[in-house]
């Protein structure tokens, strides 16, 4: 398991300018204030798990001032191991959480939808965070799925509408950010591999085939050819949003 010095040099050097983008996300958008309690969930994967890592590390190098909470929430798919993952937060002394809120009970995973799944995790996402008297919730989404989504509504429910970087729930006292939104996939892969996080080998049985998986499929290529399309794409989202503000 890599050590918490080792972590600091990998983001100070190899990865610098993707420790920048999510640092000038946090400040340009304002998705971390001194005395944030900030739940971070925590699925396994590869692109939560780079997250948690960014904010601890701006957390223990003191450049943004805001407790830290690791959340795993299992729905009953049982994909993360616990164990491995507690090891992971115990090394790095980030204080965690565990949650189950087991919505598999007499069904097969393909009973389950994707919206019934986002939204129960969301959910407990917020319940544990009142228990932990958090006051945000960080999620993993990178630079891509925030692409994927913006095609995924424009195509199949005909509005221009994505998963936004900041996201106050008034009812539930929660604020949810994205401090990855400018960082891409590729990115979060190379420092999963890198940093030897322990990322379980299991996917939703609804991957294959779904509609989230054809707009990578679809996007994938274009941004491969062109790389400055991806950073475009999200460059009109930013001022489609500045001019529907104006012309409200």
């Amino acid at each position: 398991m890599i050590t918490r010095p080792e972590r600091d040099r990998v983001l100070k050097n190899e990865y610098s300018s993707v420790l920048d983008k999510v640092t000038q996300a946090i400040k340009k958008l304002r998705l971390i204030e001194d005395g944030d309690s900030i739940l971070a969930a925590v699925s396994g994967g590869k692109d939560s798990l780079s997250m948690l890592h960014f904010l601890d590390y701006l957390r223990s190098n003191e450049i943004f001032d805001f407790r830290l909470i690791a959340c795993n929430v299992d729905l009953g798919f049982t994909c993360a191991n616990r164990e491995e993952l507690k090891k992971h937060f115990e090394a790095f002394g980030i204080e965690y959480y565990f949650t189950t809120n087991d919505i598999m009970k007499g069904k097969s995973r393909k009973d389950i939808g994707c919206f019934w799944c986002a939204w129960s995790r969301r959910k407990a996402l917020f319940k544990a965070a009142n228990e932990k008297e958090c006051n945000k919730v960080s999620l993993g989404h990178h630079l891509d799925d925030i692409i994927h989504t913006t095609m995924l509504n424009m195509l199949f429910h005909g509005e221009i509408s994505t998963s936004p970087p900041k996201l106050e729930f008034l009812k539930a006292s929660v604020t949810l950010i994205r401090p990855l939104c400018h960082v891409k996939e590729d990115e979060t892969k190379g420092l999963a591999k890198m940093l030897k996080l322990p990322v379980p080998h299991c996917n939703c049985p609804r991957k294959p085939g779904s509609k989230r998986a054809l707009m990578k499929e679809i996007s994938d290529p274009i941004f491969d050819q062109f790389p400055e399309a991806r950073d475009n794409f999200l460059k009109a989202l930013t001022d489609a949003k500045k001019e529907s503000v104006a012309n409200g």
